[in-house]
């Protein structure tokens, strides 16, 4: 699990101050055979082994405080411990002996061999503590997922795990699909974990991709570079779930092209704002106006000429449209627009005048019998398409405009 005797006790400084391999040559004939002095940098050579891959070291080894060790695990060879703080990557702290030695493959050396500083007059301190330090993981390599039409290139890196059986890989590159797994070796399986965080994404468009493919992965019908892997079968509610969150958020990024906004991606979404992005796909894309059932007592109608006011009272099935500038506010976008609005089902049953405005009147409402008075309405970019809609008005349509549901 070590490259080398030396990456293993010795880590390289920045400033690197070569000593000549003559000198290193020269100082190593006094060793052991077995054995020879290295490199480590500042002007300091370190014993190392030559000519064999197996290192037995004699010390006392004092382990981390936050040493993780699994169940009944304890580390019967140096071997076995060495393998052990690869897998978790902690270092170790080695001990002289009651000679203030260390022991390697047999051979004894004081500390002042282990550690030799040939072109100073300096001396490694009795109470200088040496570290076993693994063999860092290998870079992150790179895997290419495909699901739901979507392929995402994703970084995986080896992560510390206290177990001797089995390893933890996690995708590094992606914070709003992650990709995790265990390799079983003994077994030679994988077992999968997928994360979705709509939170950590930059874009509308990024959301979905991550919600599509984490679709793709927990109903099994994923690639992980061009393999195809299967899950255990997921709970269905999850899965219409996912579905319907992502047409949700396709249809906000309609709004977002037409609209010429971008809107905030998040995890949680409010009940209005789903509800706000309905109302707004239904009038920008579908060019339809919404309906919705409101408490009205009186409205106000200005300059009303011709007939006698009074004789609209007690009349059923009166509308009333006009023309509005409306504030809506979604997913962290703001957004003026233009819009046409109209009452139905109700009736007037009396009229007031206004004292402060005498060309205003206000007209006392209720619902009509059995019915509920509603409002439709619809939005547009800009005020070229109100005046557009205005002069092909439909009453009919206005009239069976649908309600806006959430399931």
């Amino acid at each position: 699990m070590f490259a080398d005797f030396e990456k293993a006790f010795f880590k390289k400084n920045e400033i690197d101050k070569n000593i000549p391999e003559e000198i290193l040559k020269a100082l190593s004939e006094k060793l052991p055979e077995g054995f020879a002095y290295t490199n480590i940098g500042n002007g300091a050579a370190g014993i190392t082994t030559e000519g064999t891959s197996k290192v037995q070291i004699k010390g006392q080894i004092k382990l981390p405080d936050d040493l993780d060790l699994p169940g009944n695990f304890k580390p019967s060879t140096m071997k076995e411990l060495m393998e052990f703080i690869y897998r978790t990557q902690h270092r170790l702290k080695l001990k002289r002996d009651e000679n203030n030695a260390i022991t390697i493959n047999g051979e004894s050396f004081s500390i002042d061999e282990f550690i030799s500083f040939p072109f100073e007059d300096m001396k490694v301190s009795n109470s200088m503590e040496l570290t076993v330090i693994p063999t860092p993981f290998q870079p992150p390599f790179e895997v290419s997922i495909e699901g739901n039409g979507i392929v995402k290139k994703l970084s995986i890196q080896r992560q510390p795990y206290p177990d001797m059986n089995k390893s933890l890989f996690k995708s590094i590159n992606n914070n709003s699909f992650k990709i995790s797994y265990f390799l079983y070796e003994t077994e030679n399986k994988l077992q999968f974990k997928f994360d979705l965080n709509i939170d950590n994404a930059n874009s509308v468009e990024e959301s979905i991709e991550a919600l599509k493919l984490y679709e793709s992965c927990i109903k099994g019908e994923f690639k992980l570079h061009g393999e195809r892997f299967s899950m255990p079968d997921v709970v269905e509610s999850e899965k219409e779930s996912i579905s319907a969150t992502i047409a949700f958020w396709e249809k906000a990024l309609k709004l977002e092209q037409i609209s010429n906004v971008k809107f905030t991606p998040k995890s949680q979404i409010l009940v209005e704002e789903v509800v706000i992005i309905e109302e707004l796909y239904r009038s920008l894309i579908e060019k339809k106006p919404f309906k919705e059932y409101i408490q009205l007592t009186d409205l106000t109608i200005n300059g009303f000429e011709g007939t006698d006011i009074n004789n609209f009272l007690e009349i059923e099935g009166l509308s009333f449209q006009f023309t509005d500038r409306s504030s809506v506010s979604a997913l962290g976008v703001e957004l003026e627009l233009d819009s046409v609005k109209g009452f139905f089902d109700f009736k007037v049953t009396d009229t007031e005048p206004v004292k402060e405005d005498k060309t205003k009147i206000k007209l006392i409402v209720e619902p009509i019998q059995g019915k509920k008075i509603y409002q439709s309405t619809i939005y547009f970019c800009n005020e070229e398409e109100l005046l557009n809609y205005r002069n092909n008005f439909d009453l009919t349509t206005w009239q069976n405009a649908e309600l806006i549901t959430i399931d």
